[in-house]
């Protein structure tokens, strides 16, 4: 499931109902799945106190997903962009990889976060802790 929206999306998730996709998905006989916690966008699609929540969101899809997925034996994979994020990209513009010239590296309109600046102590790592506290003890990983 391939799942990055932007902010202006407004209706994220407003009418997913986990148990009728994930039965969908069983019956076509899926046996793993992907779920998005964080897009290239950088929304979470939790509820997440690090990050930033996609602001049209009104559930916890990925914790919906994962446990839907759970209850119907999928095997589930969680989706989190390291390399892009657009919040990150416009709160720390000098977190992003450059060519010896100053222009951001970038691939088609996602510029590239460097993994040698702050950004994986102080936002990767922490969010994905913040990933596995919230859904590791429920057993849904």
């Amino acid at each position: 499931m391939d799942f990055h929206n932007p902010d202006f999306v407004p209706d994220i998730g407003h009418n997913l109902d986990a148990s009728v996709y994930v039965k969908t998905l069983h019956d076509a006989a899926i046996n793993s799945l992907v779920v998005f916690a964080k897009c290239h966008h950088g929304n979470c699609y939790y509820p997440t106190e690090l990050g930033h929540r996609h602001p049209a969101l009104n559930q916890d899809m990925l914790g919906n997903l994962l446990t839907e997925c759970q209850t119907q034996e999928i095997d589930t994979f969680i989706y989190y962009s390291v390399a892009w994020d657009k919040h990150i990209e416009a709160e720390n513009p000098e977190w992003l990889c450059l060519t010896k010239d100053g222009q951001p590296i970038a691939h088609e309109i996602w510029n590239f976060i460097c993994l040698n600046s702050p950004y994986k102590r102080e936002v990767a790592f922490p969010q994905i802790k913040e990933l596995l506290r919230l859904y590791a003890d429920r057993g849904v990983l």
